[in-house]
């Protein structure tokens, strides 16, 4: 066999290959593609030569699965590199009317939109978390609105009891803010706030904790925006996967809550070996983070109006196809369309539009 020979088509496209030494009889060729494959059906051909000039082809078909994917449009638009690891902010409160039981809950107390027991929206004082209480944070909280915002400028191993034995790293860092200042570490929702260093490619994530988590990334400037890559209602010992288009530093939203009992929390990746390594640790092969940054708001508008007798369509939101239909069925890509798109309709006639990410 000629190495220099073998070539690899997928999708019509030439794919570059790199060739390892051979071994006894067998060279294997290797095709990383950047950015990853789309989802689903995927075409290749493969064609190799002897040295006396024979030709072996084989071609066939595989398929992409589908995960969750991070988009150029997805990446912050600056970082505060100055500020290295994580904001954690909570709001804690051991009442049952403030002790988040689910996701929703906690996440309603985090925007100041949950109501107390006599009815009545909750309000900042109702916050019962210790600004003096550091713990891993780098100084004291500072209350801003519903929560006290710390800085944490190591890893997310956090318990509400220092050097307990939760999750996959031991022992655990202290929680900022807890116990509160009525001396109780029950009713925690918070929420972690971080830029990461991501490379292209198929990402594997995890998160261990107690209670429940909800992990969003990308378009995350505004709560309850971005794409949901991990999630869970119980406690978990969990990991996710997702897909970055392009290396960058990415925005995650996390809202986390603890009821009663125990509560931790720790962030972390999966290598290729298959070992997991906190954020942050840098040393150990971890994700570099930060802090402070600003990413996508995730908020986005859409209109449509005539213009002189000419109908005109609007948006904001990059990344997007415009879609048409007549029956609200039955809907076509317009790929070629960019905003403002003035579509040509025959007289007599409707159609429908809308976006697709």
């Amino acid at each position: 066999m000629d190495p220099t020979s073998a070539r690899l088509r997928i999708d019509g496209q030439n794919a570059p290959l790199t060739a390892s030494p051979k071994v006894l009889d067998a060279t294997d060729f290797t095709h990383r593609p950047s950015p990853p494959f789309t989802p689903g059906n995927h075409s290749y051909s493969i064609e190799i030569r002897d040295t006396l000039g024979n030709i072996v082809t084989d071609s066939g078909s595989f398929l992409t699965p589908t995960f969750p994917t991070l988009s150029p449009a997805d990446k912050a638009t600056t970082v505060n590199t100055t500020k290295a690891g994580f904001g954690w902010q909570l709001f804690q409160n051991h009442f049952p009317s403030y002790a988040a039981t689910s996701l929703a809950h906690a996440e309603s107390i985090l925007a100041g939109t949950a109501l107390n027991e006599f009815g009545e929206p909750i309000v900042p004082t109702d916050n019962n978390a210790d600004p003096a209480k550091v713990g891993i944070a780098a100084g004291p909280g500072v209350q801003e609105g519903m929560v006290v915002k710390f800085q944490i400028t190591t890893r997310l191993n956090l318990s509400q009891i220092g050097g307990e034995l939760n999750g996959n790293f031991t022992p655990d860092d202290p929680m900022p803010g807890v116990p509160g200042t009525f001396d109780s570490d029950d009713g925690i929702s918070a929420e972690f706030i971080s830029f990461v260093e991501l490379p292209v490619g198929l990402i594997t994530m995890g998160v261990a904790c107690d209670d429940g988590f909800r992990m969003r990334a990308g378009s995350v400037g505004s709560r309850g925006g971005g794409l949901l890559v991990g999630q869970s209602e119980v406690p978990t010992n969990t990991t996710f996967k997702f897909v970055v288009q392009q290396a960058g530093t990415y925005g995650f939203r996390t809202t986390y809550y603890e009821s009663t009992g125990a509560a931790h929390f720790e962030w972390f990746s999966v290598k290729s070996d298959g070992s997991r390594v906190l954020l942050n640790d840098t040393g150990n092969g971890g994700y570099r983070t930060y802090a402070e940054g600003t990413a996508p708001s995730g908020l986005f508008s859409l209109s449509i109006a005539r213009l002189g007798g000419v109908v005109e369509i609007t948006w904001t939101e990059p990344g997007t196809v415009l879609q048409r239909s007549t029956d609200l069925v039955g809907w076509t890509d317009i790929l070629s369309a960019v905003s403002p798109h003035r579509p040509v309709t025959p007289p007599g006639t409707s159609a429908f539009y809308r976006l697709k990410k």
